[in-house]
């Protein structure tokens, strides 16, 4: 059985995304064809990027490379996706290479900027992309 990753992304307290997240794994589980986990990304204490690689990147490096795909749950600030993201971007690229990889986005524009800018960067680093990915709006306080 396939093992897949629910990537979540966001930062900021209060942060909408674990909602997102978590309705994303549960909707996953609910399909039976697929183990998933739920990967807290700003959780795992990425390092700046600066210099060689630190253990903590080895560390993320593994974690993408034991997942045969990879939901990224993300928020948009101010248009690009979170620095939490980009840190690890920049330094595990061969782990993306032939992942299946897709988006969930929200966002004052639907986080479709952000999307915009990840499909650019795991377009570089190999991925193969999902046929679906999603752009929902702010969600409220009422919604969650």
């Amino acid at each position: 059985m396939s093992k897949i990753a629910i990537t979540l992304v966001g930062s900021r307290t209060g942060r909408a995304g674990a909602h997102v997240a978590q309705r994303v794994l549960d909707q996953a589980h609910q399909r039976g064809d697929a183990d998933h986990d739920l990967v807290d990304l700003p959780q795992t204490g990425e390092p700046p990027a600066i210099g060689r690689l630190q253990p903590r990147t080895r560390q993320g490096t593994r974690t993408v490379a034991a997942y045969d795909g990879h939901v990224i749950v993300t928020p948009e600030y101010s248009h690009p996706f979170p620095g939490v993201l980009k840190n690890p971007l920049d330094r595990v690229h061969a782990e993306w290479n032939t992942k299946a990889v897709t988006f969930v986005s929200y966002g004052v524009d639907r986080g479709v900027p952000a999307l915009k800018a990840l499909r650019t960067d795991f377009t570089g680093f190999g991925a193969t992309f999902a046929p679906w990915r999603h752009a929902l709006p702010v969600p409220t306080a009422a919604s969650r």
